[in-house]
């Protein structure tokens, strides 16, 4: 598996943004958020279900976690 993708024990660095059904963004994170991605902590899963694969810079617009 390439570098760029998230996979299993890779370090992950994240922004995130939280917006309402109108579109307007409820909360915004500027700060990153790091963590070893899948390495059994379970701070997010979901989070990391979806972002699973991901290419590097690619996964804007996850939906549903």
């Amino acid at each position: 598996m390439s570098d760029n993708v998230i996979s299993k024990h890779k370090f992950v660095e994240f922004l995130y943004s939280i917006s309402g059904i109108d579109g307007n963004i409820l909360e915004q994170i500027e700060i990153p958020i790091h963590y070893s991605h899948e390495a059994g902590n379970d701070m997010f899963p979901n989070i990391e279900d979806a972002l699973n694969g991901c290419a590097r810079r690619s996964c804007s617009g996850v939906d549903g976690v």
